[in-house]
């Protein structure tokens, strides 16, 4: 009479056969992707991701974000800069600046800063950790891509 293999093994082989799909690349950044949009915002996130540039400075370049999603993108070094499209209009209350023409409101954290679009058809949300200098900079060479795709 055959033996079964333990409930436990076969458990195991279920979940393992269960996780399919392609592995994130080693360099990938967890980076929470904006549930719920409707299609219109979808499709602006989209071709703002798009039009995002490879690197925002030297050694700040393009990772992946994972999960794939297309409101989301992660750029730079540990921890990384996040960039999360479909969010909520930056606060009144944090400290509002202006680069390249795009409005931000800015709130620190102490370890980061989250910059926040304000006035836009669809806004963003860019977390850059305070290891990162330049900011203004950082934030100037997404300016293009955010005024492009997402002004009304």
């Amino acid at each position: 009479m055959p033996r079964r293999p333990p409930v436990g093994l076969l458990g195991l082989l279920l979940v393992a056969g269960c996780t399919g799909g392609t592995p994130a690349p080693s360099d990938a950044v967890a980076v929470t992707p904006v549930n719920g949009l409707q299609p219109g915002v979808l499709l602006s996130c989209a071709d703002l991701k798009g039009q995002l540039p490879a690197a925002l400075a030297d050694g700040v370049k393009k990772r992946p974000a994972v999960p794939e999603s297309s409101t989301t993108v992660a750029y730079g070094t540990d921890p990384a800069i996040e960039v999360r499209c479909g969010v909520a209009e930056g606060l009144a209350a944090d400290d509002p600046y202006t680069f390249d023409a795009v409005r931000w409101a800015m709130h620190d954290t102490g370890a980061t800063r989250t910059w926040t679009t304000r006035g836009l058809k669809v806004d963003v949300q860019v977390v850059i950790p305070d290891h990162f200098d330049a900011q203004a900079e950082l934030l100037g060479a997404m300016a293009p891509a955010i005024t492009s795709a997402l002004t009304r």
